[in-house]
């Protein structure tokens, strides 16, 4: 066994096949568990665009992957003097704003993204923060169900 820094002795990794038709000639990547040496995966995201100033959130899986392209995202304003809420039913988070009497939207950018990142199921699936040059302070509006997009697996060869 080799001795490194110090004395410590440590054990040296087999060396990986070379693999052909990708990277620099010669390249070698050794696979450890399903993580990929040298590779990435990414994240879905949405990114609202609610009429109105400093209300948009970006919504981020909170697993990297593609399985983050299923979860799906809304706001619901209906209802007159209404609590902030949150609910999870499968893949889909639904917000349902605060209103006052006369069924107007009352929450803010900020306490939506953290009544999404206080609820314990919501939390699981996705964070949410500030969307950039957003700070939170302007009322909400609807949203519609949309997915979040751009999760990816890390694949060689693709």
């Amino acid at each position: 066994m080799p001795i490194g820094p110090r004395g410590s002795r440590y054990r040296s990794l087999p060396t990986a096949a070379p693999l052909r038709g990708f990277g620099p000639a010669g390249a070698r990547f050794r696979s450890l568990g399903t993580t990929i040496i040298g590779g990435f995966k990414k994240n879905a995201t949405l990114t609202t665009a609610m009429a109105g100033s400093n209300n948009d959130l970006l919504l981020r899986a909170a697993r990297t992957g593609a399985y983050g392209n299923d979860l799906r995202f809304r706001i619901v304003v209906a209802g007159a003097s209404t609590a902030l809420s949150v609910t999870v039913s499968g893949n889909d988070v639904t917000v349902n704003s605060a209103t006052n009497g006369s069924s107007v939207a009352t929450s803010t950018g900020a306490q939506v993204r953290d009544a999404v990142n206080a609820h314990a199921t919501a939390s699981t699936m996705m964070k949410a923060e500030n969307a950039p040059g957003n700070d939170g302070t302007g009322v909400v509006a609807a949203v519609a169900f949309t997915n979040l997009a751009g999760g990816a697996n890390y694949t060689i060869g693709r």
